[in-house]
């Protein structure tokens, strides 16, 4: 009688490690040099990226219930920064790429 349930053990088990490996490798990447910018997000083996002059970059802050969302706009395109961060890292983040960026922010 415990033999089934054993199977179905492993097999969540399985799918478990199959969802952590598809996103062994994601990651999100931010780097500001001279006056140009880089984002770079790989999440599930597809990778994007904005790049462009920072002085041009708009840093969008939404609070909603208390929890902050940062989006990066350069051109028309805008892309979520920090989904992954905690509410205190998302609060820094926005204070850090305010300050490189050298642009206001809200609060």
């Amino acid at each position: 009688m415990v033999l089934p349930y054993a199977g179905v053990e492993i097999v969540f088990l399985w799918c478990a490690f199959q969802l952590i490996a598809r996103h062994d490798a994601d990651y999100e990447r931010i780097s500001v040099a001279d006056s140009e910018f880089c984002w770079e997000k790989c999440e599930s083996g597809r990778v994007q990226n904005l790049r462009g002059n920072a002085a041009w970059a708009q840093l969008i802050v939404v609070v909603t219930n208390g929890r902050i969302s940062l989006e990066l706009r350069y051109q028309g395109r805008s892309v979520s920064v920090g989904s992954v961060a905690s509410n205190e890292q998302r609060q820094l983040l926005r204070r850090h790429l305010a300050q490189v960026l050298k642009i206001g922010s809200a609060p």
